[in-house]
């Protein structure tokens, strides 16, 4: 595992971005969840080598909660009414995940997200 450098107080706001970004998947599904963290992390990658690792995780946790979600839906589908509540379970679990990361990177500290495959190394 790679140390992470601390993101000073003037990165911090980009930081932050990185991993709210996601909630454009409230707005655009699917796409959206791993849309704005890419948006952010190629706008933001260069502010601060800390702020392109908030963005290289926020993109990796997105694309495998995509991953999840479409797995625990054919799960679902599949088992049908004894598992219908698999799907908001997981959306819980990415929203709680979110909202931890931004606060730890709003705090300066780096939050490793959990279940995510690391596409993005």
């Amino acid at each position: 595992m790679e140390a992470v450098i601390a993101v000073p107080k003037t990165q911090r706001r980009y930081a932050v971005a990185c991993h709210l970004a996601a909630a454009g998947g409230l707005i655009v599904p699917w796409f959206g969840f791993a849309l704005g963290p890419l948006l952010a992390w190629i706008a933001l990658r260069r502010e601060h080598p800390a702020v392109e690792a908030h963005g290289r995780e926020a993109l990796n946790f997105n694309l495998s909660m995509m991953l999840w979600m479409a797995i625990v839906a054919g799960v679902a589908w599949v088992l049908g009414s004894i598992a219908w509540f698999l799907p908001p379970a997981l959306l819980v679990l990415w929203l709680a995940c979110v909202v931890m990361a931004a606060v730890k990177a709003g705090e300066g500290d780096f939050y490793r997200y959990p279940v995510t495959i690391r596409f993005l190394a």
